[in-house]
C-alpha cells in the first residue's frame, strides 16, 4: 500500500514539473478601470528586443496577453510604457527582475487617467524561476 501511495505522489510531482516546463512565459492581465479607452501602451523587457504592443483597451474592460521570451538575454525587468498627451514617456514596472527561463503572472490595473494623459497604475506580480 505504501508503494502505491508513493508512486501516486511521485506521479503528481512529475506531472506538475512536466506541465510547468511547457507553461513558461509571463502572463499579463491589464484592467482598464477608467471611463476612457486606453491606447498606445507597450511592454518592453530588453533593449535589443522589439516592444510588445498592447492593443487599445476599451473603458472598463481588460486584455490578457502572454509574453514568452525566446531570445537570449540576461538580467532585466519588464516595463509597461506609454506617452502622455505632452509626449513624455512614462513607465511602470510589471516584473522587477527576470532572467531567461523565469515565468510569472501580473495584474496591471489602470485606476484613473488625468487630463494630461498620465495613468494611475497599480501592479500585482508574482515571478517564478522554475
Amino acid at each position: 500500500m505504501k508503494k502505491v501511495i508513493i508512486f501516486i505522489l511521485l506521479g503528481f510531482v512529475a506531472g506538475y514539473y512536466f506541465i510547468s516546463l511547457f507553461d513558461r512565459g509571463f502572463k499579463v492581465e491589464i484592467r482598464n478601470e477608467t471611463n476612457a479607452e486606453i491606447s498606445g501602451m507597450y511592454l518592453t523587457y530588453y533593449t535589443t528586443i522589439p516592444n510588445v504592443d498592447i492593443p487599445a483597451i476599451p473603458a472598463n474592460k481588460k486584455h490578457k496577453l502572454k509574453v514568452n521570451p525566446t531570445e537570449d538575454f540576461s538580467e532585466t525587468s519588464m516595463e509597461l510604457q506609454y506617452q502622455d498627451k505632452e509626449g513624455r514617456l512614462h513607465q511602470e514596472t510589471v516584473f522587477g527582475y527576470i532572467e531567461q527561463g523565469y515565468s510569472g503572472e501580473a495584474i496591471v490595473t489602470i485606476q484613473s487617467i488625468n487630463e494630461d494623459g498620465k495613468l494611475q497604475i497599480e501592479v500585482e506580480e508574482k515571478t517564478s524561476f522554475y
